[in-house]
């Protein structure tokens, strides 16, 4: 049999080992982050002395087979507190022939991954970027404005065709003085739009950019990190972590690693930290309506398509008038709404909804998804429990 040495310290071998495994510990299966990830030796290097025939046995038949130690044949990915358990002390024979045989099975994928990346420079991260809580943000797939008129929550595939506002640059000019940024304001104001925009600007400065995506972290995050690029983290909806969390992802920032984290109602304690920058409702209607006017042969064509009476036509309500009554609004999403006449639609769709059997329980369904659709500081749980008390 051949037999693949190579040195479990060498950081090509811990990334291919650490995704052939698909991160995970070879023998609980719990999810390991690198910096906590052991590569074990299945037969121990320095093994106790033992008296069992069947283990000698066993020893002189790989010994027979040109068995090499340090070897892939002979590696496993281990989080820390399995290898610790184990200690030097090697498996019976039943154990250690199911787990060779398990490693030799994993050999081909082992050895594909590391001919992958063995003409690049290769470092084994003490982070794992796409680890359990974030996702890597891809901008390379941009929408028009339609979306954003039609009143859906806005994403990092809108961020060039919404408007910006004077925030984006000044959390711009803030992250490059220091290594974090809050950002506050009302539900609805844009700041999810506003910080993915900023995040866009950097990805062009080579940056690379994550999200939090798991909201029940209950006691570490581990900030992401490379050794080739800068890495900025964003955290939206940050008032539904616990303080300690957010101290923790605070504390992780630096020079390499930036991050933004988003308040929709600012926590007292938070004060201790730097001055957060405030979106309020009034900025973001003010800079839509300026966006708008200027863009009607892009944006009218959509509105039109929303209600058919906006134009230039003798009958028609004048593009102009709509925006001017869309301006009057409290919030972007009233002005999306008002703007493409959003009523005609909602009274079709009460018609429709009226002459259903179950209307009422129709009715509050459709209610309670676009609360949640609309509104990310409120919970699917906070409403459950709501609807129950009354």
């Amino acid at each position: 049999m051949e037999y693949h040495p190579y040195s479990k310290n060498d950081p090509l071998v811990r990334k291919a080992l650490y995704e052939a495994y698909s991160k995970k510990c070879a023998y609980c299966g719990d999810l390991i982050q690198p910096k906590n990830m052991h590569v074990d030796h299945i037969l121990a290097t320095n093994a106790e002395d033992t008296n069992d025939i069947e283990f000698e046995t066993y020893i002189n038949e790989l010994g027979l087979d040109g068995f090499i130690l340090d070897s892939i044949e002979n590696y496993r990915p281990s989080c820390a507190s399995c290898n610790l358990k184990k200690n030097n002390r090697n498996f019976s024979v039943a154990n250690l022939r199911f787990f060779h045989s398990e490693a030799l099975g994993k050999v081909p994928k082992v050895l594909s991954i590391i001919d992958k990346y063995k003409d690049k420079p290769v470092s084994f991260d003490e982070f794992d970027p796409d680890y359990d809580y974030w996702e890597k943000i891809d901008f390379s797939c941009q929408k028009d404005i339609s979306e954003a008129i039609a009143g859906y929550r806005l994403q990092p595939c809108h961020v060039n065709a919404c408007p910006r506002l004077a925030q984006v640059e000044s959390i711009k000019e803030k992250l490059g003085i220091v290594d974090y940024v809050i950002v506050e304001g009302e539900p609805g104001c844009g700041k999810s739009i506003t910080i993915y925009q900023a995040a866009f600007d950097l990805s062009l400065k080579e940056y690379s950019i994550y999200r939090y995506i798991n909201k029940n972290a209950e006691e570490t995050i581990f900030v992401p990190r490379s050794n080739e690029k800068s890495c900025l983290v964003i955290i939206d909806d940050a008032q539904n972590l616990p303080q300690f969390l957010i101290d923790q992802v605070i504390s992780q920032s630096q020079k390499q690693t930036k991050v933004i984290l988003a308040f929709t109602n600012i926590k007292d304690d938070l004060h201790q930290y730097s001055e957060p920058i405030r979106i309020t409702n009034m900025d973001a209607v003010k800079a839509i309506a300026q966006d708008y006017r200027k863009r009607k042969q892009e944006i009218l064509p959509i509105v039109q398509q929303f209600d058919k009476y906006v134009g230039d036509g003798m009958m028609d309500t004048p593009y102009e008038r709509r925006i001017k009554n869309a301006a009057t609004k409290n919030t972007p999403w009233l002005f999306n709404y008002t703007l493409r006449g959003g009523w005609n639609t909602v009274n079709e769709q009460f018609q429709t909804v009226y002459y259903h059997n179950k209307c009422g329980l129709l009715s509050t369904i459709i209610a309670l998804f676009q609360i949640l659709k609309l509104d990310g500081a409120i919970s699917f749980q906070w409403l459950q429990i709501y609807i129950q008390k009354s």
